[in-house]
């Protein structure tokens, strides 16, 4: 009895939405509430944007450039920081080559 009250249910509730998703009326309504809902979006953040440029604070876009600068800046230091290491390396050894010849000819 219950097994069937439920398969009635989700019968009822399959045939509801997809007659409700094959509605034209429906899917204009909601197209439009979605182009309203977009429309008010695109307001607020220009008007966030210029609220932001009034308080001179940088805004999203700016934000992502600095960061994008931040992080090239962090990666060509630590690129300059690993050549700069095999360098000094390099030259500890031969500095210690040069201080066994010169240790050699004495």
């Amino acid at each position: 009895m219950n097994n069937k009250r439920d398969s009635l249910f989700d019968n009822f509730i399959t045939t509801y939405f997809d007659n409700l998703w094959t509605n034209s009326g429906y899917l204009d309504l909601m197209g439009k509430n979605l182009d309203l809902f977009f429309n008010a979006k695109k307001q607020w953040n220009k008007n966030m944007e210029n609220i932001l440029a009034l308080l001179q604070l940088p805004n999203q876009t700016m934000q992502q450039k600095i960061l994008h600068s931040l992080n090239t800046l962090i990666a060509e230091y630590r690129f300059e920081n690993e050549e700069m290491k095999e360098r000094i390396g390099q030259l500890e050894k031969e500095l210690k080559e040069l201080k066994a010849k010169s240790l050699k000819t004495k």
